[in-house]
């Protein structure tokens, strides 16, 4: 090939990196946030990561159209990983930038990798409203929303949302199993001016969609202090499906597992440090820890091997008792683990579901019934510990038709 060619596209290649770009990168880390290719840098292992359409381009936008996506290595296990730069046209969806991330979509599809993705950006672009970007037509096995649908329980997704995320890109953290978002970020499927163009309503960012809102109402599965918190929480989320560990701990409480529960019966108690005592050592992943209460859900490690978690919350407002949320909570949770092969643990101590005319006006009578569902097309082990009560249907949500029980 002739060397002028080559230089010219290593020339090319060279633009688009964060060193020439400096009055970008010093916007985006004004804002608090890392670049695309340092978020690549924290996530995996050191020279592994492959960028793909790297030279991609439209509307003159460079620094590879705004998305940096590709393939690399966490603890030396392949995944696929994407990040939009909002130093781009606020990491905005584009054809260009679409095309590349169905071709890592399809990629991880076909070989069941784990994908990660930045998603905080404004949607599709203003000037790209021809269809094109969602509609041009096939860039392999199928669209990038079917293909997130179609990795949804097939190979885990995750989604770090670090600072605004609307319209596209809210639906990529919405079609993702694990949502991580940090403080201050925001989360919507239409941005300020289409609401304020829609419904005549002025609102911030954070007004319209603030991700402490979401973890109210169940919409992220994980808040945290910041950007760096975010990665380090996703990483460790990945980590339960990449590889068991080798060395582990036993938790500290351990053998003081028998005084944690009360003699008294009519005394609460913290269920979280029975699950902690049960667990290795600093291996417990809770999700969604402030949304339905009443119920815990979390991945941890069992001599290195990865279980899920569900126990009911004797602390809690409702002492255990499953709402519709809960119910909610629950079948999720169930659906995860019994898609990724995950045994589950669970601790009853339940005096049932919630009844009453708030609880029917929430839904109890049907989401109920899903939860049971859940349970009984379960196909992974479940082993159910009944600690205190269990009245009602309520152990049937948390076990169904148990396998083994004490």
């Amino acid at each position: 090939m002739d060397q002028s060619l080559i230089d010219e596209v290593l020339s090319a290649r060279a633009a688009t990196l964060d060193r020439a770009r400096p009055e970008a990168v010093a916007k985006v880390r004004a804002r608090g946030h890392l670049t695309g290719r340092e978020r690549m840098a924290a996530v995996l292992d050191a020279g592994s990561f492959v960028e793909y359409g790297v030279l991609a381009d439209s509307d003159g936008a460079g620094a590879a159209d705004g998305l940096v996506n590709g393939f690399g290595q966490l603890d030396g296990k392949p995944i696929t990983i994407a990040s939009y730069d909002y130093s781009v046209f606020g990491g905005s969806q584009s054809f260009v930038n679409h095309t590349k991330l169905e071709r890592v979509i399809n990629v991880a599809y076909d070989q069941r990798l784990p994908f990660l993705c930045f998603s905080d950006g404004g949607g599709l672009r203003a000037h790209a409203l021809t269809g094109t970007a969602t509609r041009g037509g096939q860039r392999g096995q199928f669209h990038w929303i079917q293909g997130l649908a179609m990795m949804s329980g097939w190979a885990p997704t995750v989604a770090v949302v670090s600072g605004r995320a609307f319209a596209g890109n809210a639906t990529i953290a919405g079609h993702s199993d694990l949502v991580i978002a940090a403080r201050g970020s925001a989360v919507g499927m239409g941005g300020p001016p289409l609401v304020e163009q829609a419904l005549g309503i002025k609102v911030t960012p954070e007004e319209l969609g603030a991700v402490e809102m979401h973890e109210k109402s169940g919409g992220i599965d994980l808040l945290v202090a910041d950007e760096p918190a975010a990665i380090a929480a996703a990483k460790q989320y990945l980590r339960f499906f990449l590889h068991e560990e080798n060395e582990v701990e036993p938790s500290p409480t351990a053998d003081s597992i028998a005084s944690i529960v009360p003699e008294n019966r009519r005394r609460a108690y913290d269920m979280r440090k029975v699950i902690h005592a049960l667990v290795d050592s600093e291996s417990l992943f809770e999700l969604r820890p402030n949304w339905a209460k009443t119920v815990i859900t979390a991945l941890a490690r069992m001599g290195g091997k990865t279980v899920g978690l569900l126990a009911n919350q004797p602390m809690s407002n409702r002492v255990g008792a499953i709402d519709a949320d809960a119910c909610d909570k629950i079948t999720r949770f169930v659906q995860l683990c019994d898609a990724f092969d995950f045994p589950l643990v669970s601790l009853i101590d339940n005096p049932g579901f919630m009844i009453g005319p708030d609880a029917e006006r929430a839904g109890i009578a049907r989401r109920h019934a899903r939860t049971i569902m859940a349970h009984v097309h379960r196909t992974v082990p479940l082993y159910c510990v009944q600690i205190r009560k269990g009245y009602g249907l309520g152990p049937a949500a948390m076990g169904g038709c148990t396998d083994a029980a004490t």
